[in-house]
């Protein structure tokens, strides 16, 4: 007589092996126009990672669209997976409940959706390098707020993460006022995930709370960026300002970003950043003075 955990082994490997089958017919490239004359112009690509069941979609450019303007462009971008996002993970785990999928019922699919231009570090629709002040004139920032909905002490983390962050916090408070912060303060730090790697993982983000003294008035404050690797969390930037730019643009896998800091009334102090394959690195900086329309544009002092 067979054994149940025998049995219970075959009924867990034939699910798998028809998740892979199942799977197979999804990875590939799609044609969202028609086609005319066997040209397709508008192409999607689904790239399903079959174990964790997480599908990054590459969708049309904005460019496709007649979208050229950048800012228009990055506005689409971002309207487009907001949109695109739900309905595509519904289809798919609708796909995976109508085959009995089991596998994928049990895991069910997660969609990042990103665009042709977005994807490329070269991309059709470029932002040109010191235009970073124009997602902030047309709100398409990214939203802190939105993003660090946890606390240090809450937030859903490994109790290897959580010391691994109190570790780099409490290290920046003593070099910046040689004391230790209380635990309560440091756990009192807010977290957050935002998404910079092609490939749909996200990264966490911290910001000190503007409570604590470390922000100025005008709310610029520290800002810690993290990446998993190898099991561990790994410091990625350490910067501060008040607002995240995501830039249209990647570098080895990563999406350019920049900060921006109120230096007063009228001005804002913009620093660039890119992955150079371990963090991000220092790539440009630079001011925009808003006296005028369009600003005026100068080199950081170095």
């Amino acid at each position: 007589m067979k054994k149940p955990g025998f049995v219970l082994l075959i009924v867990v490997g034939l699910a798998i092996v028809w998740h892979i089958i199942l799977y197979l017919p999804m990875d590939r490239e799609r044609c969202v126009d028609e086609v005319s004359s066997g040209t397709c112009k508008l192409r999607l690509t689904l790239r399903v990672n079959p174990l964790t069941d997480v599908a990054v979609i590459t969708a049309p450019p904005a460019a496709a669209f007649g979208i050229t303007d950048p800012a228009v462009a990055a506005g689409f971008q971002w309207g487009f997976a907001l949109t695109g996002t739900p309905t595509a993970e519904s289809q798919l785990n609708l796909y995976a409940r109508q085959y009995l999928d089991l596998y994928a019922m049990l895991l069910p699919y997660r969609v990042s959706i990103i665009n042709q231009n977005l994807a490329a570090d070269n991309p059709v629709v470029a932002q040109s390098s010191r235009d970073d002040w124009k997602q902030l004139e047309t709100h398409s920032d990214f939203d802190l707020g939105a993003h660090l909905t946890h606390s240090l002490a809450d937030a859903t983390l490994t109790s290897g993460e959580r010391v691994e962050i109190y570790k780099v916090i409490d290290d920046f408070s003593f070099k910046d006022r040689h004391q230790r912060e209380k635990p309560e303060t440091v756990m009192s730090a807010r977290v957050g995930s935002i998404g910079l790697a092609k490939d749909g993982s996200q990264q966490v983000l911290v910001q000190w709370p503007e409570s604590t003294g470390f922000c100025g008035a005008s709310g610029n404050c520290p800002i810690w960026i993290f990446i998993r690797h190898g099991g561990q969390l790994q410091l990625a930037l350490e910067t501060g300002g008040q607002d995240i730019i995501l830039r249209s643009t990647f570098s080895r896998g990563f999406r350019d970003l920049a900060m921006s800091s109120h230096w007063s009334a009228s001005e804002k102090y913009f620093s660039v950043y890119r992955w150079n394959g371990t963090k991000y690195g220092p790539a440009d900086c630079y001011i925009a003075n808003f006296d005028s329309n369009p600003p005026v544009i100068t080199d950081c002092e170095k």
